[in-house]
């Protein structure tokens, strides 16, 4: 039995090079709701992960913050697991606290985009661990998003 297991190990460590996960990619936040409870504001929204893979993995531990023109929106994580299957999307739900003050700033910000023209930029950063059989990967990731008048009219 020992021999067998000697022979095994090495084995296990020479294929893991040849089995790489490519990085799930972070595509897009959806379906943005802001709701209250227990007179604290809250936002609800959807991370949209791509699994790239040929091969169904487990994505987990994400650590997620927000921000709006370069104010701290929100910061969230998900301790939850979801299986995501080969080359298709999947969409983690997050809900995130915001402190009275952000949802003051942010009110000033969204009154600024309704009169003018312009666009301002969101940007969710975080990381998401992949997972396979025993082998795991944390990975990063960073995206923005222009926020805009039809966007703005969606949530309400």
């Amino acid at each position: 039995m020992k021999k067998y297991s000697l022979i095994a190990l090495p084995a296990l460590f020479f294929f893991s090079s040849c089995f790489t996960i490519k990085p799930v990619e972070f595509r897009r936040t959806e379906n943005f709701s802001v709701a209250s409870n227990n007179n604290s504001p809250m936002v609800t929204f959807g991370i949209v992960f791509y699994n790239p893979n040929g091969f169904g993995c487990t994505i987990s531990n994400i650590e997620s913050e927000g921000s709006i023109n370069s104010r701290l929106v929100f910061n969230a994580g998900i301790a939850s697991k979801i299986k995501a299957k080969r080359k298709s999307e999947v969409a983690f739900p997050v809900t995130a606290n915001l402190a009275k003050m952000d949802l003051g700033q942010l009110l000033g910000t969204g009154l600024n985009l309704l009169l003018n023209d312009e666009a301002i930029p969101m940007k969710v950063k975080g990381s998401v661990r992949v997972r396979k059989f025993i082998f795991s990967k944390t990975y990063h990731f960073d995206y923005t998003q222009s926020i805009d008048k039809a966007w703005l009219r969606k949530l309400f």
